[in-house]
This record gives structure tokens, sequence and C-alpha cells, in this order.
């Protein structure tokens, strides 16, 4: 078996990459870059991105499946047309393309964003009603018309399944991915937004990507998650320090927001807060990853653990001191 992963560069991509080359399975990966890490050095790299259907279609030729990591993460309104041109249009693009390749296997790596949020506390599962839209977030609206787009693909020829992860943590981040939010959670700050998030294991998430090739139903969904906590409890399980935490409230919070990005037009720093992020931050983006365990056979990484390995990568590679 070859697979066709796009996004072999990036944090989740190169983990994918890792977990087929320990397996003996043959790797072709797309990359911005014609140079993925020197341990990969035996992997076959093609450059471009998913803006071309027929050069996907030409450089599809010969692989059997595909695993979809490539995507724009970001919360920025002048972002908008690379999310949508990367996670909508470029989808619709290399599903084109693998129906015209003959790809027999498209699994594609979404987001819990795609499938929707509790506004109070309450967990996300696979037949949960996307209700996000009028929010306008624009990642998670590119990200939900990529769904969209692979179940199209389920229907007209290939099989194709979407695992849907929460906030992926882990080592080896290369691209720097949840730096940021540790820093800050690091602060252990004593005010948070009053919303909750769920977290995985990018190895767990690379591992599942693998076995998907062969196991998992056509056309269905998977949401993968290890722990869902508070962003409260969040920042405890990042300090290890659990404290009294005061939740912001959307009232503070959004005006927040929209000042934080006045000041990052105005000045051109970038702010921690954005109009989007403060729209999203009082969601419960909570999910229920039993699915997966059970159909795929295994048994999640703790938060716990994956955090430590997280910030201890972080360490070592002198990041968080930056």
């Amino acid at each position: 078996m070859k697979v066709f992963v796009t996004g072999g560069a990036g944090f989740l991509g190169s983990h994918v990459v890792r977990e087929l080359t320990a397996r003996n399975i043959q790797v072709r990966a797309l990359v911005h870059s014609s140079v993925l890490l020197p341990s990969f050095s035996s992997v076959e790299t093609v450059s471009g991105d998913l803006s071309d259907p027929r050069y996907l279609a030409e450089i599809l030729a010969g692989c059997d499946a595909v695993i979809h990591c490539a995507a724009v993460i970001s919360f920025r309104k002048s972002r908008k047309q690379d999310l949508f041109g990367t996670n909508a249009t470029g989808t619709r693009n290399l599903v084109n393309a693998s129906l015209e390749a003959g790809i027999r296997r498209f699994i594609h790596i979404g987001s819990i964003a795609a499938v929707g949020a509790h506004f109070g506390e309450g967990i996300l599962t696979e037949d949960f009603s996307y209700n996000l839209k009028n929010l306008r977030i624009n990642y998670s609206i590119s990200k939900y018309h990529a769904d969209r787009e692979v179940m199209r693909g389920c229907v007209e020829g290939f099989e194709g399944i979407i695992l849907s992860p929460v906030n992926i943590i882990g080592p080896e981040d290369a691209g720097h991915s949840t730096l940021r939010n540790l820093k800050l959670a690091l602060k252990n700050p004593s005010w948070v937004p009053d919303g909750g998030v769920g977290v995985v294991d990018v190895r767990d998430v690379a591992w599942v990507s693998a076995e998907a090739l062969t196991r998992g139903q056509n056309g269905q969904r998977y949401l993968l998650c290890a722990g869902n906590f508070s962003y409260g409890g969040y920042v405890d399980l990042v300090t290890g320090a659990p404290r009294k935490r005061t939740p912001i409230p959307a009232l503070v919070y959004k005006p927040l927001g929209y000042l934080l990005e006045g000041m990052e037009s105005l000045f051109g720093v970038k702010m921690p807060v954005t109009v989007e992020k403060s729209r999203l931050h009082h969601y419960f983006f909570w999910a229920d990853g039993r699915k997966a365990e059970a159909e795929f056979g295994f048994r999640y990484r703790t938060p716990d653990s994956s955090m430590r390995e997280t910030l201890d990568w972080y360490r070592k590679n002198h990041l968080l001191e930056r």
C-alpha cells in the first residue's frame, strides 16, 4: 500500500508519516518545502499545495489511499481567504483529484470545530448537528465545508472516514502550534474564559489515522478525545497547580476581543484574544471519544501524561523561555 499524506511536514502530518513508516507502509507526502525532517529522508516528497486539482491527480497516481492532514488554523479574520482556500476549496480539489486517480480510501482529519459545541456544559457525539455557522468563525465554517466535501466523495466513489479531534497536544511540535496557549497557561492566570476544551495526544490521532486505512466504517465520523476540561481545568493541567480561577463573562470577554483585535491592527503586534476567539471561548468543545476506542481497539493516552511530555519537549528545545 502507498499512502498520500497532505501536510506531511506539519505537527500532525509528521506524526502520521512516522506512524506509517513504522508500519512499513510506503508514503508520498505533500509538503510546502521539498524537505521533511531528517528521519523521514526515505519518504517520497512532492512540493505543492491543494490549489490545482490536475496537479493533485498527477501526484496521486500510484497511491492507494489518502490521509488528509493539511489545514490552515487561524482565528483572525485577515486569514479568511487562506482558511477557505486551503480547508474548503483545497479539500474539494483533493477529493475530486482522488476520485479521478481511483483512490480507494480517504481519511480526512477534520476538527471538533466543524462538529459544533454546547453553550453550557455538554458532551458532543458523532451525530451532533453543526450549530456554529451564525458565530461567523471562518476556521469552523471552512472545516465544516471540508467535511461535506469528503462525505460527497464517499457517495461518488471512494471509502471515506472523518476523524474529528479536539485540541491536539503532544511532543515534537516542530511548528509550535500549541506554544502560545501553553505560555499563556503557564502564567497561571486567575481569570479564564468560561467555556471548555477537550484534549487528545497527537500520537493517538496519528495511530488512529493509520488504523483507519483498513478499519472503521465508510462514511462515518469518529470524535477523538482523551479528556474534557473547563478552561480553568486546562490551565491546571498545564501548570500542575490547581487553584481557584474566576470565569470571565461574555459581557466582558467579547468587548475585550474587539479591543485587542483593534490594537493588533493599529500596532501590528499579535494579541492573545481576537474577536473570533472571544466568541468561541464561551462554548464547550467537549467530546465523547469512546466510539473510536471501541471500533479501533485502543486506549487514549491520559491527558496528564500527554501534557507532561508536551511541556518536556518544549523545555528541552528551550522554546518556553522565548
